[in-house]
């Protein structure tokens, strides 16, 4: 009997064995390993994280991307910045200068280099503002929360001179929560369990990822909405005590959030924005041409460069956010009028 139980242990060990082989192999012949790691993880991860816990982009970076058909290049420049090259310490004459801070929208995902927010506002603004030229500098790090902008704008503020700030709306509740109860800790909890190169444990440990570690999805918790209003209180007020102009962008959620979610998108800062003195605007993006081909959560290019119509006029004073009547989350310009890529545009 004892030898006959043995004996079974021992067909069902080998059996599992040559199950978990046959599985490894099978996905290291199907699954490449970048796949597998996190952002943070890859050889050519774009994302970093600074001593203080708060999320960076790896400067000198060139990446390349695909949104269904459409593919999109990122390049950044010493400090991380999505530029080509990196701005110089003091204005130029004649030159605007804004710094631009927020998470993946500011950014750009999914957007060409050169199409982005940032970038659709340097072409727009000069006409808007009558100067011969605009810097809208690209400080926005996709994954954000309001904790990373204000890092980073402690961080490009002391490098070089500044006209104004142009603050995009953060999604990243969840991540904004994370850091207000453990900022120091928040990497290296994601990172408890470590890279080891065998496909399965890979696998499972990206599987068990969403229910045992922080993410990003939407979230409304007071805590994450208080310290939000918190972080970007700090950041408007330290601006505005250096003399600068601040101006707050509304931006929808995914593709599919109801109008009515849309329509409340700045609603929620109103009371934070109104007392000191930050207009806000924002678009819709009520089109399918405003939306990513494949990545129904960020703008197309058609998107950016309506939204960047919108933050213009916000920008050069042609939307009064003290008369009630004046539509601050617009539909117009369309995404299928614009001069830019999206889904559905010849």
């Amino acid at each position: 009997m004892a030898t006959s139980t043995r004996a079974k242990l021992t067909f069902a060990v080998a059996t599992a064995a040559l199950l978990i082989s046959a599985l490894e192999l099978g996905l290291r012949l199907t699954v490449p390993v970048e796949q597998l790691r996190f952002a943070w993880e890859q050889e050519t991860a774009l994302l970093g994280i600074d001593d203080q816990g708060a999320l960076n982009v790896r400067p000198h970076h060139s990446q390349t991307y695909s949104d269904g058909p459409y593919r999109w290049t990122v390049r950044t420049a010493t400090m991380g910045l999505r530029e080509d090259a990196d701005p110089s310490p003091t204005i130029p004459a004649g030159t605007r200068r804004y710094l631009a801070l927020g998470d993946s929208w500011m950014f750009g995902w999914s957007a060409d280099q050169g199409l982005t927010l940032p970038d659709q506002l340097e072409r727009i603004l000069p006409a808007r503002l009558g100067v011969e030229r605009v810097e809208v500098v690209n400080g926005g790090i996709f994954g954000s929360c309001a904790f990373d902008m204000l890092r980073r704008w402690r961080q490009v503020s002391a490098q070089m001179e500044l006209d104004g700030v142009i603050l995009g709306r953060p999604h990243n509740l969840t991540r904004q929560a994370s850091v207000s109860e453990r900022r120091a800790r928040w990497y290296q909890d994601v990172r408890g369990a470590p890279f080891v190169d065998v496909r399965t444990y890979l696998v499972l440990r990206r599987l068990l990822a969403p229910y045992t570690r922080p993410q990003y999805p939407a979230a409304t918790g007071t805590n994450a909405d208080a310290s939000t209003l918190a972080d970007l209180t700090t950041l408007i007020t330290d601006a505005k005590s250096k003399g600068l102009e601040v101006w707050f962008v509304g931006f929808p959620t995914a593709m599919d959030e109801p109008q009515n979610g849309r329509q409340g998108a700045l609603r929620s800062f109103e009371g934070t924005l109104t007392p000191l003195g930050v207009p806000s605007a924002g678009h819709l993006l009520t089109e399918r041409s405003c939306w990513g081909h494949e990545d129904l959560n960020h703008p197309s290019p058609a998107g950016y460069l309506a939204l960047a119509e919108v933050t213009a006029d916000l920008v050069a004073g042609a939307i009064n956010p003290a008369d009630p009547a004046e539509r601050r989350m617009r539909a117009a310009p369309s995404c299928d009028a614009v001069d830019a890529p999206g889904p559905g545009k010849p």
